[in-house]
């Protein structure tokens, strides 16, 4: 609870802090500002609201955050904590929200998603982090346009899509990420068709078909194209 919170303000060598699935709201978080060797923070399913980011952009060495339940307001206070290189974010925003995490310039892991749907204009935002290399993205009607500024992020070695309205004409998108060494693509429309787009990565190793309208034969066919792979999946 909030009144616990004050416990912590004397244990200033603190690096990892797991609150997730507590009662803490906004006002416990006051507690954590003198905490200046915090580095990894997760308020999942708290009570934490996006005004409560406002206490943690004193932090300076706070490196990874999980958190739930933003709104774009609550991304814009996020925005404001510029040491962040990993960030698990979700909750109900949209192309906002996402210009305001376009802010985030140290960005290397990126997990977004959102109750409310953005556009594929909004994704572009995201497009401009220079170092992003891990990247998870999600709203309702998830579609092949989303996936347009994703051919952007030339630095991208994990990626994980969702979503039925992903289909064969998205997997153009992906063809040029010549870094992919991780690609999850469980639960989406793609079939056998798609899976020419992806012989060129030859840098895969994991790639996720499962629970798609993919054949074990077209399996086969992309682990002989892509001999270092390690596909799973076909039915």
């Amino acid at each position: 609870t909030d009144a616990g919170m004050m416990h912590l303000e004397g244990m200033r060598s603190i690096v990892l802090l797991q609150l997730s699935e507590t009662q803490i709201t906004d006002t416990g978080l006051v507690h954590l500002q003198k905490l200046r060797s915090l580095e990894r923070l997760e308020l999942g399913k708290t009570k934490v609201t996006g005004q409560g980011m406002r206490y943690l952009k004193s932090l300076p060495s706070l490196d990874e955050l999980r958190v739930s339940d933003l709104d774009d307001a609550g991304l814009k206070h996020l925005a404001e904590i510029p040491t962040l290189r990993r960030l698990i974010v979700r909750g109900r925003f949209t192309d906002e929200g996402l210009a305001e995490l376009a802010k985030l310039q140290n960005l290397q892991t990126l997990t977004v998603h959102s109750d409310e749907k953005f556009t594929p204009e909004g994704m572009s935002h995201l497009a401009r982090l220079p170092n992003l290399t891990r990247f998870n993205p999600g709203c309702p009607g998830f579609t092949d346009a989303h996936l347009a500024p994703v051919a952007e992020m030339k630095n991208l070695v994990y990626l994980r899509i969702t979503g039925n309205d992903v289909t064969d004409e998205g997997l153009k998108h992906l063809s040029g990420l010549a870094k992919l060494d991780d690609l999850y693509l469980k639960k989406t429309g793609i079939t056998d068709e798609g899976l020419p787009h992806l012989y060129g990565l030859t840098n895969l190793d994991w790639v996720d078909f499962q629970q798609t309208n993919v054949t074990k034969e077209a399996v086969a066919k992309f682990k002989a194209a892509v001999p270092g792979s390690r596909p799973a999946g076909g039915r």
